[in-house]
Order: C-alpha cells, then structure tokens, then sequence
C-alpha cells in the first residue's frame, strides 16, 4: 500500500510540474507565429512548441513537460542568422523564443 502511495504522489508531482501552456505564454494564443505556411514559423500548442524552418525540417523546443535548450538556442541561431528580410515576422517570432528561452534555458 506505502508504494502505491508514492506512486501516486510521484504521478501527481509529475502532472502538475508540466503546467505550462505554450500556446497562450509564449505564442499569443495563436497557432502560429508568423503565417503557417511561410517558413520558418513558429507552431504552437498548449503541450508543444517547435520552430519550423521548412516544411520537413523541425526543432523542438518543447513536448509536454519536456523543453530542449539544446533546440531552442539553435533555433534562436538561425533566426538571427536569417535576419529580418528572411523571417515573416521577425521580432514576434524571436521574442516569444527568447521569452520561452528565459523562462526553461536562461539565456
């Protein structure tokens, strides 16, 4: 009975540390930022947040309670590297990537 308590307790602490929903902290409560079908892009849920560069090619940055800094500094790289002439909205998407990057990779 003890185990399964701590099972449950271990459940429990798992579940409520992924209590971010990256849709509405880190996308403005939209799907996409920038325009979905121009690269790169932003795609956004509420368990999900990926940087798009072409249409098969993705970093995630972050899967339920899961976030890849690794990903996301990468990600931030390349739209750097591309500037503002080459990212459909540029500042939108580099802001919620450096908003995300602060909160789960402190850069």
């Amino acid at each position: 009975m003890k185990q399964i308590a701590i099972g449950f307790f271990v459940m429990l602490i798992a579940v409520s540390a992924y209590a971010d929903d990256y849709k509405k902290n880190y996308c403005g409560n939209n799907t996409y930022v920038a325009v979905g079908d121009k690269y790169p892009h932003l795609h956004c849920d509420k368990s999900f947040f990926v940087y798009s560069e072409a249409s098969n090619k993705h970093k995630d940055m972050a899967q339920g309670g899961t976030q890849y800094c690794e990903n996301t500094r990468a990600a931030i790289d390349d739209v750097k590297a591309r500037g503002p002439s080459k990212v459909v909205g540029y500042e939108a998407v580099l802001n919620s990537m450096l908003s995300f990057a602060r909160v789960y990779c402190k850069k």
